[in-house]
């Protein structure tokens, strides 16, 4: 598992990295989505959508929120900064939900 990890690393590293560098705009506006859909797509896995038409919903909308935000942005730039702001607020609730693992769960399964 560890060696077909480290492989599909090689494999893909270069790839990211020429599209970071190489890509203008708009292809790397749909790299990144593309990219984004394929995590997508591993993540319903990982969540449990075990049906193909359930993951590909899910990656679907995720595709579509992506799309949606994108256009939205290009006519309204200076909602960017919210868009960031949301995100960076995710991340620390991430870490924090993280860092309280496994203690914190058990208010995930209380039941009012």
């Amino acid at each position: 598992m560890f060696k077909e990890r480290v492989l599909t690393a090689l494999v893909l590293a270069p790839i990211m990295i020429g599209g970071i560098f190489f890509l203008e705009d708009k292809p790397f506006a749909l790299f990144i989505a593309a990219i984004a859909t394929i995590g997508a797509w591993e993540w319903a896995n990982i969540a449990g959508y075990q049906k193909n038409w359930s993951r590909i919903a899910y990656a679907f909308a995720v595709f579509v929120c992506l799309y949606i935000s994108a256009r939205f942005l290009r006519v309204r730039p200076e909602y960017l900064v919210y868009y960031l702001a949301v995100g960076t607020l995710w991340w620390v609730v991430a870490f924090a939900l993280v860092k309280r693992y496994p203690g914190g769960t058990d208010m995930w399964t209380a039941r009012p």
